[in-house]
């Protein structure tokens, strides 16, 4: 039961043990923002890259399209 999330921050905190269970919470918490914080800043970095690559598409798209309205 122990690697169910905040399980055992609550126990601790039922018998008492408040030193415990700030320990067990801080820990949960910790274990939940930074693979969070992880996966944001790929998702940023994919995001970025895909920008780059759709403006560059774009552009290409416009000038082939320019030049072949104008006869």
């Amino acid at each position: 039961m122990n690697l169910v999330p905040f399980y055992s921050a609550i126990k601790s905190f039922m018998e008492g043990r408040i030193g415990e269970g700030f320990i067990n919470l801080v820990l949960d918490v910790f274990g939940f923002v930074v693979p969070s914080a992880r996966g944001g800043v790929q998702a940023v970095r994919a995001g970025t890259k895909g920008l780059g690559s759709l403006l560059s598409f774009t552009k290409g798209f416009a000038a082939v399209g320019v030049q072949a309205a104008n006869p």
